[in-house]
């Protein structure tokens, strides 16, 4: 098995992470009429 760099697997992580939480955000803006949602703890979800 290759050995990856600890770097890469941070990046990917960190782009994962951040696709997560802006789907997070564009779901809590669409159900924002019907439910309250707020912005900032989409973070914690990831």
């Amino acid at each position: 098995m290759k050995k990856t760099n600890i770097f890469r697997r941070l990046l990917a992580f960190a782009i994962d992470a951040h696709i997560i939480v802006f789907l997070f955000q564009i779901i809590a803006l669409l159900l924002s009429p019907f439910y309250f949602l707020p912005l900032f703890p989409g973070i914690w979800f990831v």
